[in-house]
């Protein structure tokens, strides 16, 4: 069932010591325009021992907003094309038990890219938070997040104005 995946970069989550030690890695990928696959590596306790016990589960968490592929090149003001984002997730942070990624997306018309944000329960896989960064007419891409413990935290990106902008 899970060989059909069909999953761009799969990222693992980077613990910034606010989660506790439950034994467990996490990975996440986009999967399809609403969904992620969700990946946990069980028994990591047992590593540098034994690799027997490592088990993984996989799951599909649905119910995100749609995500759209961002355009692949964008204008520059002065005529030159920049390269833009793929739609692949760059990065997720566990902290507490959520886990919290960002991606591009297509916005407006389509023509234009924003960053999508999104928290997702590691337990019950519940969308917690989501939502979408960007400015009318320019190009927000290659975001980033980080989140203390308290459930606090900071995106950054990349802004590229239109090119119409003088």
């Amino acid at each position: 069932k899970y060989s059909t995946y069909k999953l761009f970069t799969i990222q693992p989550a980077s613990d910034l010591g606010t989660s506790g030690v439950d034994g467990k890695v996490y990975l996440l990928a986009n999967y399809g325009a609403k969904s992620v696959w969700k990946g946990t590596i069980s028994g990591t306790s047992s590593v540098g021992v034994s690799c027997k016990n490592l088990k993984l589960t996989q799951t599909v968490v649905n119910g995100l907003q749609t995500m759209s592929t961002p355009p692949s090149s964008m204008i520059q003001k002065n005529g030159v094309a920049v390269g833009g984002d793929d739609g692949r997730m760059n990065q997720v942070i566990l902290s507490a038990s959520t886990l919290y990624f960002t991606r591009a997306l297509a916005t407006g018309t389509g023509t234009t890219s924003g960053v999508a944000y999104f928290a997702i329960d590691k337990k019950s896989n519940a969308v917690k938070k989501q939502g979408v960064l960007g400015f009318p007419g320019w190009n927000v891409w290659n975001g980033a997040i980080v989140v203390n413990a308290a459930g606090n935290g900071v995106i950054v990106s990349s802004v590229l104005p239109p090119a119409s902008t003088s």
